[in-house]
């Protein structure tokens, strides 16, 4: 577990030596499991922004368990078990950021191009296409700050 964010020269040396391999890694991810599953009701697409997020958290661990089925946490105790391990882990763990990891103009405009594919070849998933929107959103927002 890290409990410290790498010095911002460390991180800017390790971005520009492994972003093209992680952009490639990250886009096969998506392709390999977006076709994994002709029936969207067997598979849970989650963000991890929404399952941190303390307004849709809840419901979100909720559809997890509904998902799942019947597990280990009643049903009733899944807002207070989302919030013991997501809030109650990350204020004894989270560590403090000093700086906002940055990407390249070139980086960002790479991002957004594949996020761009991404968007035309699953816009008939509603879930994958709803995380692409927003991840594609932030994107061109930090590239329109470069």
């Amino acid at each position: 577990m890290h409990t410290h964010q790498a010095p911002e020269s460390t991180w800017n040396i390790w971005r520009d030596h492994n972003f093209i391999q992680h952009l490639r890694s990250w886009r096969v991810m998506i392709d390999f499991w977006s076709t994994r599953f002709e029936d969207e009701n067997k598979c849970l697409i989650v963000l991890y922004e929404d399952l941190i997020d303390v307004e849709r958290g809840p419901a979100v661990a909720s559809a997890i368990m509904t998902f799942l089925g019947e597990g280990v946490v009643p049903y009733e105790s899944i807002p207070c078990a989302w919030h013991k391990v997501v809030h109650g882990s990350a204020e004894r763990i989270h560590r403090p950021h000093k700086y906002t990891p940055s990407y390249s103009r070139k980086q960002l405009l790479q991002i957004t191009e594949n996020l761009t594919q991404l968007s035309h070849a699953y816009s008939n998933n509603s879930a994958i296409s709803r995380a692409i929107s927003l991840y594609l959103e932030t994107a061109e927002n930090r590239l329109s700050l470069v």
